[in-house]
């Protein structure tokens, strides 16, 4: 369950690509 409780660190942060979220 502790692999649940910090999904953020799969993926990276939304600063380099904050473009990518919004196209």
């Amino acid at each position: 369950a502790r692999q649940a409780e910090r999904p953020l660190v799969q993926f990276p942060p939304p600063q380099q690509q904050p473009n990518a979220l919004l196209t």
